[in-house]
């Protein structure tokens, strides 16, 4: 069963989980929280060494952050290119845009679905989609890609993550929870997005973080246990780095 678009923004504008207070210590997608910095910590990491691995250049660079949240990566790549010209994060849900705003008011926030996106077609960079395609219907996911191909300028970069279409994780779900519930969001792997991407080009992609990373947090296993592990196990996240070939 996948979650419909309808309740993926309910999702998001509800559940307490995406909207971690200041000084939140207990939401495990919160920074102050264990879990949270463990998770974040992980995902910067492997971002850097992607883009670092590849020596992509950001000065005098058009980026976007499709899906931007409270703008924590829009932030850390104005960072990269020390300066917030240029830096556009948009999202679909407006208190999150609130948020965003209040950080850092110098870098271009915009309210948009990237169902109707309209950005200019082809000035785009670097383009960050950070658990956007789990919130679109697997079935819709093609037709969104293709829009934000159009923005992407040739020789541009889009940085993928979302959930990691892992056979043995989907295996356990279904076993624990039914096969209605076990798979309730899109995952994704190397041919997965080569299918919805079709014209550009996976050039490194990477699975990580270990399955059940927040229980084994939760029961205070050390990160360097996590680390042993998540080489050898099952891991529940996929990052990959795309780029479209020059015109």
């Amino acid at each position: 069963m996948s979650i419909s678009r309808d309740q993926q923004r309910e999702k998001y504008e509800q559940d307490s989980r995406y909207h971690a207070e200041v000084d939140d210590f207990d939401n495990i997608y919160s920074l102050r929280s264990e879990a949270g910095r463990y998770f974040e910590l992980r995902r910067l990491s492997c971002y850097l060494s992607i883009i670092n691995r590849h020596r992509l250049n950001f000065k005098d660079t058009r980026i976007l952050d499709l899906g931007c949240h409270h703008g924590f990566y829009a932030n850390l790549f104005a960072y990269l290119k020390r300066s917030s010209d240029d830096v556009c994060g948009y999202d679909f849900i407006d208190t999150y845009l609130d948020v965003a705003k209040r950080v850092n008011s110098s870098i271009e926030y915009s309210q948009q679905d990237v169902f109707e996106l309209d950005d200019r077609n082809g000035q785009v960079d670097f383009i960050l989609l950070n658990y956007l395609f789990g919130c679109i219907p697997e079935a819709d996911a093609p037709g969104v890609a293709a829009r934000i191909d159009s923005v992407l300028k040739p020789d541009g970069h889009i940085l993928f993550f979302d959930f990691y279409n892992s056979k043995l994780f989907y295996g356990l779900a279904r076993l624990a929870l039914g096969k209605e519930k076990a798979r309730a969001y899109p995952a994704y792997d190397k041919q997965r997005l080569s299918v919805i991407f079709p014209n550009l080009k996976v050039i490194e992609s990477r699975q990580i973080i270990p399955a059940f990373w927040n229980r084994l947090i939760r029961w205070k296993c050390p990160y360097f246990f996590l680390d042993m592990i998540e080489p050898v196990w099952m891991r529940r996240y996929f990052v990959a780095l795309m780029q479209k070939p020059s015109a």
